[in-house]
């Protein structure tokens, strides 16, 4: 049953430590993910993912309900690992491929030939590695609404750009993608 909103951040906002146990349900394993995804460190994307929950703990009185309860969360999520990558000095990371969600065994599982699985997960490895080609803002873009299931609006609010913005952003990822993939294959 999908949370309400306004009540769960009334809650939190009262102190309520079942508010924010349903509220950690609820988002720890799609934040986690998309953290993980982000800064490619999984002992570090645990902290941030702690850090993502005290924030809205403490911060939940200042909710803006014209966003979604989901596209604020994970702005939380993406300024901290913004701070995160800002203090260490790393390259973002992004990647399509881990252990709870393995794109490249989920698309070429559709293949009954060994010859073109392995043409399949070519591919795939070939788009990761060029996905960290991508400048920043489409990275982020790409990563957001591929893998979070969120609507291009809420992608928009979580960036903090205008939907049109985002629209280009992750199309223009998309294509520069596919190109790259149309010239090597």
């Amino acid at each position: 049953m999908p949370l309400d909103e306004k009540d769960i951040i009334k809650r939190i906002s009262s102190g309520e430590q079942l508010a924010m146990r349903e509220l950690m349900a609820e988002y720890k394993f799609k934040l986690y993910n998309f953290i993980k995804k982000y800064i490619k460190d999984e002992e570090e994307s645990y902290d941030i993912l702690q850090d993502t929950f005290c924030k809205v703990y403490f911060k939940a009185s200042t909710y803006n309900p014209e966003y979604t309860l989901k596209s604020w969360i994970f702005q939380i999520a993406l300024n901290n690992c913004r701070d995160y990558l800002r203090k260490n000095k790393q390259s973002k990371h992004i990647s399509i491929n881990d252990e709870g969600n393995n794109l490249i065994n989920q698309l070429t599982s559709e293949y009954t030939d060994e010859s073109e699985q392995i043409l399949a997960k070519e591919k795939m490895q070939f788009l990761e590695l060029e996905i960290q080609n991508l400048p920043v803002k489409l990275k982020e873009a790409l990563l957001l609404y591929s893998q979070n299931e969120m609507t291009l609006s809420e992608c928009a609010k979580t960036l903090e750009i205008s939907a049109k913005n985002f629209e280009t952003r992750f199309y223009r990822a998309k294509n520069i993608l596919l190109q790259k993939l149309k010239s090597k294959y």
